[in-house]
């Protein structure tokens, strides 16, 4: 079978259509193309993974206002910060975060400097932020760091510019890692808590949690510009902001509430993790995340701390996702199902509703997989699954009308419209890759041709010829069809019709009925060309005699021919033999009794008839180009009374 066949055929076209989609898939996958639309449902399963209901009362967040600003200036003066933290102090906490620089004096003529340069100095648990490669720590605790912690927050700025991201440690560069600002806070609460926190390998263990390391193509991610530990963020605790005011599970004091709280215990800060920052509009510190277009810079510290601190206390493990290669054969499995959809269906009317619930389904599975805490690729296998289905039907839809046209074309000059649309009805049968399947199959052959047509012809104007065998072929063609056969060519005066294709019969029975058949046809036509002659008798044009042979047996049918001209036909010896059983009739016709028509069929034939003909044995023949004798009857008359009876039974 040609590659073109192959290509055609069903059991293969969704094969190879899949395939093909799998790879341009891939292509657009690893050149970034889906990255921006992967990570924008990423963050609509973000949205829908919040807790509104959650609350963290182990963290709490110090910031200043705009109110606050208007009152006390920004930034605070070395005073005022150092009489703040002063505070924050006094209620005991666990760890305080400066998420403030503090990298120059304030004034800068450095006229309280002491003061805050004392407050660093003496309180171990206040942690300081630096800006890793922008801003340096605060000058008194440049020899301690220990207490100094990064406050960088990666973003995809290579994609939508959001952060998605936290880092745990940073490492590019630096001697030994560096824990982030919302790592080291996490890690004095834990260990404050007997919470074990550790590295294991490359990765950090917190309780019994490991938390996953991104990497270049983690989740949706597309050769990722990755140098330090960082993990994904789950954004658990809600953040929401309403005009100047937010809403958060994290609870929120304002600088003012610290400066005129009355007595230690005041403020319920006891055993809890503060972090000091600025929370203004009028200071940039907003960044986009998947659940704010301006998340303050503080609560995305918070949110990490939150995860880390489920972790540790909850088991709760962190946004995970499968590993590349597993993540690909994911895709190709699905892109495979739409192919196999887009074969079941076949039409383009029962493949949309189809598709709707196919998509809907990868679309729950990547949900339920997120509430599971697995981030699976959802627009990627989507598209896989969507192309593949509407291609393989389009194709196949493509490929039944080819296969529709070849088949009128083959066809339509040897029966009707409505036999055609039979035939197409029953093409799994005897179609294959856009052609006709070649096949051995047992048919009847019936033959016809006119005698002395040469002769008659000559005496004949071209125009009066023509209108003369065209009343003929009128007259008797249509009996092919109307009893089941095909004329498969006209060749001359001389028609070639079949009888049991392009079908193959499976019975006996079916067999038989074409032979039946084929005889009938026979003697409808010799009744034709009786009445025929007796009108072109009174016309006063030339009358003809007819020659019939008909014989059974096995054949190969298929079409046949080149590329752009394709001819259904059938093969093989009993077609020869058929044509040998008309020519035959010239011998019989000398003797005739009837001189109309002469129908000679071979025993192969006549065995199969029921008795339902009244037949005369001619004998066995020597037939021109045969090598062994053939037994040949000759066809009289159909014996009415028993094929009244066939037909009731």
């Amino acid at each position: 079978m040609s590659f073109k066949k192959y290509l055609f055929r069903r059991e293969f076209a969704w094969v190879w259509i899949s395939g093909v989609v799998y790879v341009a898939l891939l292509g657009l996958r690893f050149s970034g193309a889906l990255q921006r639309g992967e990570l924008a449902i990423y963050d609509k399963l973000i949205v829908q993974n919040v807790d509104h209901q959650m609350r963290d009362p182990r963290i709490v967040i110090c910031g200043m206002n705009e109110d606050d600003l208007r009152e006390y200036g920004h930034p605070l003066d070395d005073e005022k910060m150092s009489m703040l933290l002063e505070k924050l102090i006094a209620e005991n906490p666990c760890i305080i975060g400066l998420d403030i620089y503090r990298d120059l004096k304030e004034p800068r003529s450095g006229l309280f400097y002491h003061k805050i340069e004392h407050t660093f100095l003496k309180n171990e648990k206040i942690i300081a932020i630096e800006r890793l490669g922008y801003v340096k720590p605060p000058p008194a605790l440049a020899d301690k760091p220990e207490r100094i912690a990064p406050n960088n927050i990666p973003r995809d700025y290579k994609v939508d510019d959001v952060y998605r991201r936290a880092y745990l440690f940073m490492e590019s560069g630096l001697p030994e890692p560096r824990p982030s600002l919302a790592l080291a806070l996490a890690m004095e609460y834990l260990a404050a808590h007997d919470v074990p926190i550790e590295m294991q390998g490359t990765e950090l263990k917190v309780g019994n949690v490991l938390i996953p390391r991104i990497n270049p193509s983690a989740g949706a991610y597309v050769g990722l510009d990755i140098r330090d530990y960082e993990m994904l963020v789950d954004y658990k605790v809600r953040f929401n902001r309403v005009g100047d005011n937010v809403e958060s599970g994290f609870r929120v004091i304002r600088f003012k509430d610290v400066f005129e709280s009355q007595s230690p215990g005041s403020l319920d800060l006891a055993g809890k993790i503060v972090i000091v920052a600025n929370n203004l509009d009028s200071v940039k510190d907003a960044n986009k995340s998947p659940v704010s277009e301006a998340h303050w810079g503080v609560f995305q510290h918070a949110a990490v701390i939150n995860q880390l601190l489920r972790a540790g206390f909850n088991g709760v493990k962190p946004l995970g996702w499968l590993p590349e290669s597993r993540e690909l054969a994911l895709i190709a499995i699905v892109t495979a199902l739409g192919g196999v959809l887009g074969l079941a269906c076949a039409s383009p009317w029962r493949l949309a509703s189809a598709l709707g619930l196919g998509l809907t389904a990868i679309g729950l599975l990547g949900f339920l997989a997120f509430r599971q805490r697995l981030w699976l690729p959802i627009l990627t296998p989507g598209a896989g699954f969507g192309t593949a289905a509407i291609f393989v039907t389009s194709f196949l839809a493509y490929a039944e009308k080819m296969e529709m046209g070849m088949m009128k074309s083959i066809f339509s000059r040897h029966v009707s419209s409505g036999v055609v649309d039979t035939l197409w009805a029953e093409r799994e049968t005897f179609m294959e890759g856009g052609q006709i399947r070649p096949q051995r199959l047992t048919a009847t052959v019936l033959f016809t041709d006119l005698k002395n047509f040469s002769t008659t012809a000559e005496t004949m104007e071209p125009s009066t010829l023509l209108n003369w065998m065209n009343e003929f072929m009128e007259a008797v063609a249509p009996k092919v069809e109307d009893n089941g056969g095909i004329i498969n060519k006209f060749i001359g005066d001389a028609i070639m019709a079949v009888f049991g294709v392009p079908v193959a019969r499976s019975l006996e029975q079916e067999i038989d009925r074409d032979a039946v058949n084929a005889v009938r046809c026979a003697l409808q036509m010799q009744s034709a060309l009786r009445q025929l002659n007796e009108d072109w008798t009174l016309r006063k044009l030339p009358t003809t005699s007819m020659r019939v042979g008909i014989h059974t047996g096995a054949l190969v049918s298929g079409s046949f021919g080149s590329s752009s001209r394709l001819e259904f036909t059938v093969l093989g010896d009993t077609v020869n033999t058929g044509a040998r059983l008309e020519a035959a009739g010239k011998e019989i016709a000398e003797e005739g009794s009837t001189p109309d028509c002469v129908i000679l069929m071979s025993d192969q034939t006549y065995s199969r008839l029921g008795g339902l003909f009244e037949a005369k044995l001619v004998g066995p023949m020597r037939l021109k180009g045969k090598g062994e004798t053939v037994v040949v009857y000759r066809v009289l008359s159909e014996i009415k009374q028993e094929v009244a009876s066939l037909s009731e039974s």
